[in-house]
């Protein structure tokens, strides 16, 4: 009877979630903010003015899913991690003009949007 070795591998893809070989989520979460990133750097270029409500429903389809799915099993737990997930949506919310100088809270309750810890829970 052959016997067969396991290969061992470092991080396994299952239903689009990293899981690293010790169980953590780092790089997953990594990959969904750079996946974030790289759509809103997609809206800056394709957009030149975003009124609030394009703005909104733009974040809320596009980058909005990629940090919400099986939020359930990846949710952060380490500071620096929600740190990351959560300076996502602080980064975005100051590209529109008239709340750049507002203080994150305000522009998150100007656009009616949970923070994405609230959002989580």
């Amino acid at each position: 009877m052959p016997t067969y070795d396991l290969e061992t591998v470092e991080c396994e893809k299952d239903l689009g979630v990293n899981i690293d070989s010790k169980l953590k989520f780092d790089k997953h979460i990594q990959t969904q903010v750079n996946k974030v990133n790289q759509l809103v750097g997609l809206i800056r270029r394709s957009f030149k003015y975003l009124d609030y409500k394009s703005f909104c429903l733009l974040f809320k389809s596009l980058a909005g899913p990629h940090l919400a799915y099986a939020s359930s099993v990846w949710s952060p737990y380490k500071k620096k991690d929600i740190d990351s997930v959560e300076n996502v949506q602080r980064r975005v919310t100051k590209m529109l003009r008239n709340l750049k100088d507002l203080s994150y809270e305000d522009r998150l309750k100007h656009l009616k949007l949970p923070t994405l810890r609230y959002r989580r829970l």
